[in-house]
């Protein structure tokens, strides 16, 4: 039984699904079952079971303690058997409540349950003492009415639906210019609507840059979640308009965080390219770097797209985590235009190369 999580989604599981992914765990009344915990993650993780004693195997045979709950301690294995002397359904967790909450849980379900409910055994009504003189055996089926949707569909905890948020503000200290990114994200664990904005601009009053997706998006890993669904591109266009998107955003291998979206407008397909690596120097100062290359593959004035590579931006963000999910932050980010995409910027009398120094909050909500 494997025990491991994605911690920074807050995200728990047994044998790779939380519970409310899992079917209950069927076992045959008057058997003796082993369970093998693998510890995969990097917490401890106490397991409990209801209504059953854990036999921990470590080595003293006869002597093996009973215990209600195991602690299993981070990348390590325990064994443990327990005997099937009771009746019903019976829940099994880890008890560090969150993680029981997000996921690490399951519903160990005798078979004898189900015949009850599908009218092939009478319910049972015993009541004796068993092998161990402080765990009497009660069984009062017959008494308390079975819920079949209960036995059917037993679960402790449905799929939350969550809102989590990041937003970054920042004003240029040379010029009236202000800056901001939002990412949001809303629903359960694996599915979710995103928004995102990013480096929207606000300079003199005026709005220079600003766009922002509206997409579906789905975590297929640990690292890496796809997305797809509609842009609204309001500036640097001449006029807005929509265009359809999709999307890959994850964690690549030294920690190098990774976004790419493509988009297809008036016949022109745009990859806009975000790569980029937070270091961290001592407890609360870090140190961000970036590049964000734009591409297409076909001009469009009035959508101020240009044929082949548009722009590259460069970012250097130090930034000391006040606490945590509250950052100060100094960005310094050089800009440069390409191609046919440099000459549309001329036409319109505006700068090929842009330095911007800009200090800013950035907030975890």
């Amino acid at each position: 039984m494997e025990l491991f999580g994605y911690m920074d989604r807050f995200i728990w599981m047994i044998n790779g699904l939380p519970e409310y992914k899992a079917k209950p765990i069927l076992i045959e009344p008057g058997k003796r079952y082993r369970i093998i915990f693998t510890n995969n993650s990097m917490m401890r993780h106490p397991m409990h079971i209801h209504g059953h004693w854990f036999i921990l195997r470590n080595g003293n045979n006869a002597h093996d303690p009973l215990l209600h709950t195991i602690e299993v301690p981070p990348g390590a294995t325990a064994v443990a058997d327990f005997d099937s002397d009771a009746s019903g359904q019976w829940f099994f967790h880890c008890h560090h409540i969150y993680h029981m909450m997000a996921g690490m849980a399951r519903v160990f379900q005798y078979e004898t349950i189900i015949d009850v409910i599908q009218g092939r055994r009478n319910p049972e009504k015993e009541i004796s003492t068993g092998n161990y003189i402080n765990r009497p055996i009660i069984r009062v089926d017959e008494q308390v009415p079975i819920d079949d949707s209960l036995v059917l569909h037993p679960q402790g905890h449905h799929a939350g639906f969550y809102f989590a948020s990041f937003l970054d503000i920042g004003t240029d200290l040379f010029s009236n210019t202000q800056r901001l990114t939002y990412k949001g994200l809303y629903g359960p664990d694996y599915n979710k609507i995103e928004l995102f904005t990013n480096d929207a601009e606000l300079s003199n009053g005026s709005i220079e840059n600003a766009d922002i997706d509206i997409f579906y998006w789905h975590l297929i890993s640990q690292f890496w979640a796809v997305k797809g669904g509609v842009n609204y591109f309001y500036r640097p266009a001449t006029e807005p308009y929509w265009q359809p998107g999709v999307g890959i955003e994850g964690l690549m291998p030294y920690f190098i965080a990774l976004d790419a979206r493509g988009y297809l407008y008036n016949g022109s397909a745009k990859l806009d390219l975000e790569i980029s690596r937070d270091t961290q120097l001592t407890n609360n100062f870090f140190l961000k770097l970036g590049v964000r290359p734009i591409i297409a593959s076909k001009t469009v004035k009035q959508a101020a797209i240009g044929n082949g590579l548009n722009q590259m931006r460069y970012v250097i963000t130090p930034y000391y985590r006040l606490t945590p999910g509250v950052n100060i932050n100094l960005e310094f980010e050089h800009e440069k235009a390409f191609g046919a995409y440099k000459t549309l910027l001329r036409n319109l009398n505006q700068a090929t190369t842009e330095n911007t120094l800009t200090i800013g909050f950035s907030f975890v909500i």
